[in-house]
């Protein structure tokens, strides 16, 4: 009889935290949902099952970044945010990053999880350290609560874009 491996209590190797907020609730809330994937999939690698996983579900990560992009790209134009095309070209760089891992399942290599993991969890760690909290900042400082508020109101998409005061 072979010994399972279980997990007793998951290990969340990505954990949300106030200082990651963009100080828009729907951003907010999209972003805690990616940190929910990320640890999913740490946890069924823990369990043995990350390949399978990965293969899985590999498109619901893929198409969370796309929509996640598409959404931060909308508040910086939004806001006019100077700093965009740099914030979008990292974005653009993990969308570049999923389709080479996309090619690499389509060709069978099922030992890609470990990798997987490490460069989404660095990039995602580095993107928020670095870019969003440069976006955060300038949310902030340079545009107030009234007028983001009104900004996000007034969305091309009709979205109700709520803002939370931010420290």
């Amino acid at each position: 009889m072979e010994p399972s491996v279980s997990v007793v209590a998951p290990i969340e190797i990505m954990v949300w935290s106030p200082d990651h907020s963009l100080c828009v609730p729907e951003l907010d809330h999209e972003a805690q949902f990616g940190y929910q994937l990320i640890n999913n999939f740490h946890a069924a690698m823990l369990e043995g099952k990350g390949a399978e996983l990965m293969v899985r579900d590999f498109l619901t990560y893929h198409r969370f970044g796309l929509d996640f992009r598409d959404h931060v790209d909308e508040l910086m134009t939004l806001v006019d945010y100077r700093e965009r095309r740099e914030h979008l070209e990292e974005h653009h760089e993990i969308h570049r990053k999923f389709m080479e891992f996309a090619h690499r399942i389509e060709r069978g290599e099922t030992t890609l999880s470990i990798e997987f993991s490490l460069f989404l969890t660095h990039w995602v760690e580095k993107h928020i350290t670095n870019a969003d909290h440069r976006l955060a900042r300038h949310l902030r400082l340079r545009e107030g609560a009234a007028a983001v508020r009104r900004m996000f109101t007034k969305s091309r998409r009709q979205r109700t874009w709520r803002w939370k005061p931010c420290r």
